[in-house]
């Protein structure tokens, strides 16, 4: 793929590389025009999406402040299984999607 392709001149018995393809120059500009196309991507995949219809506030309040309990507890001694398992349902609400977890600031 990168194979410079190249000429022997037998009257000065040098070698010398053949021109770029006509293809160069287009390559080059979408090689240069990649980044932008990947930030716009990232902008649309990951932008903020509206909360799901069966969304509880008040469940959420109570979620987030026993799963920073239990995070607070974690960093300081080992959960009991109940707790681990309690943490576990706790990032997955009842509004969350098939495979969505949440987690609490």
């Amino acid at each position: 793929m990168s194979e410079i392709k190249w000429a022997y001149d037998e009257q000065t018995g040098t070698f010398s590389a053949l021109p770029a393809s006509i293809f160069l120059l287009p390559a080059i500009l979408l090689a240069a025009c990649l980044p932008f196309a990947e930030k716009a991507y990232n902008k649309y995949k990951y932008r903020p999406e509206s909360l799901p219809d069966n969304f509880d506030k008040k469940l959420h309040d109570r979620y987030a402040v026993r799963y920073k309990q239990l995070k607070a507890k974690q960093r300081q001694t080992e959960l009991t299984l109940n707790e681990r398992l309690e943490l576990h349902s706790l990032t997955k609400p009842p509004w969350s999607k098939p495979g969505e977890y949440w987690h609490y600031r």
